[in-house]
């Protein structure tokens, strides 16, 4: 009967994990490569207007990601210091005066999801998305939420560009 010997099947098991571990990186290094300017574009896609309450801007606070070659995400969370619903209205005014539209995309007008325990909220311009989603009740005050610490209170907004060749 053939065996193999444990040192033999270790190295051999080493040598694989290696070899895939090489193909992963590289694969990402190409990925990233193929969207570089899709992710340029995107922080250029990002309005520059202040995260609420702070003197940061979005732009600046958004950690731009690709996963493959046509999508770029830019994402953050943000404590909530205030309602939703004042956080949100102060978004829906700063995003409209730079011409963002309330919905998931021209052809999907839907503005809100209620989703059991989150509310999300839809903008876009041009082939980019935004998502607000919202954790907690919109119209309580931090301080009335009754689970969890105040800071760890938190609204997370997404953005994505897709561009297909």
């Amino acid at each position: 009967m053939n065996s193999i010997s444990l040192p033999k099947l270790i190295k051999k098991m080493l040598a694989l994990f290696v070899v895939f571990s090489i193909v992963a990186v590289a694969g990402q290094l190409f990925i990233n490569y193929l969207a570089e300017s899709l992710r340029e574009d995107l922080y250029y896609h990002i309005p520059n207007i202040n995260v609420y309450e702070s003197n940061m801007t979005l732009r600046e606070s958004m950690v731009i990601s690709t996963r493959k070659a046509h999508t770029a995400v830019a994402s953050n969370a943000y404590p909530m210091r205030d309602k939703g619903d004042k956080i949100l209205s102060y978004y829906e005014r700063q995003l409209s005066a730079q011409g963002w539209e309330k919905g998931k995309g021209k052809n999907d007008r839907g503005y809100s999801a209620n989703i059991s325990n989150h509310v999300e909220y839809y903008f876009f311009k041009d082939n980019v998305s935004l998502k607000i989603l919202f954790l907690y009740p919109m119209e309580d005050s931090p301080e009335r939420f009754i689970y969890g610490a105040p800071e760890d209170y938190m609204y997370v907004m997404t953005f994505i560009e897709e561009k297909y060749v």
